[in-house]
């Protein structure tokens, strides 16, 4: 009898503990004129309220990236989102962002005033550079199945840059196993994974 509580009582807490995990929404938004970097924006969903919304440069070609996050509001559970990011904090990460962008060659710039960071953080890119659309599912599933990833409900896709050795992978996008990584192809064309999109420390 004990032990049946003990199990109950443990698939209880596990269930939670996964109710209790942010979702997370990734997006291919920009790449440059190369095919050898790309922005990508994050935008994750607290269990309870806010969350937060980060832009990564990725450059391709070095296997290295930069993330930027400009908003974290998480709720802490009392119904409030305080904003832990400050307007001036946000706006030097859209400045250096900015830096990045123009060394990869990007047209595309952030929105690096006070008052935009003032506002709304979930659009702050200017996007002048080609953004392009992910594989049709009757190619993608191929690269799928070899790569050993589950397609759920379409929440896998590829976006291929104009260097066709290279593309960026996000799976299970909108739940909390979301995942961007990287793909190079090898010298059969197959792509494999060769890391993920963000590095752990955030700038």
């Amino acid at each position: 009898m004990e032990l049946k509580c003990f199990i109950l009582l443990f698939s209880l807490i596990g269930s939670r503990a996964l109710a209790m995990c942010a979702s997370i929404d990734y997006g291919v938004v920009a790449w440059n004129p190369q095919g050898s970097a790309v922005v990508v924006h994050r935008i994750s969903h607290g269990p309870e309220g806010g969350g937060s919304v980060a832009y990564t440069i990725v450059d391709l070609a070095k296997g290295t990236s930069d993330s930027y996050v400009v908003s974290d509001n998480f709720s802490p559970g009392d119904g409030s989102t305080p904003e832990r990011i400050y307007s001036t904090k946000c706006k030097d990460a859209m400045t250096k962002g900015n830096l990045s962008l123009t060394l990869l060659g990007f047209k595309s710039k952030f929105n690096d005033t006070t008052h935009a960071c003032g506002t709304s953080r979930s659009n702050l890119l200017s996007i002048n550079d080609v953004k392009r659309e992910a594989l049709p599912n009757e190619k993608a599933n191929k690269i799928f199945k070899y790569l050993g990833i589950p397609n759920r409900t379409g929440t896998a896709s590829i976006i291929i840059s104009n260097d066709p050795d290279r593309a960026i992978l996000i799976s299970e996008n909108g739940s909390c196993s979301a995942k961007c990584s990287r793909l190079t192809a090898d010298k059969d064309n197959k792509f494999r994974v060769s890391g993920d999109c963000e590095r752990e420390h955030v700038d």
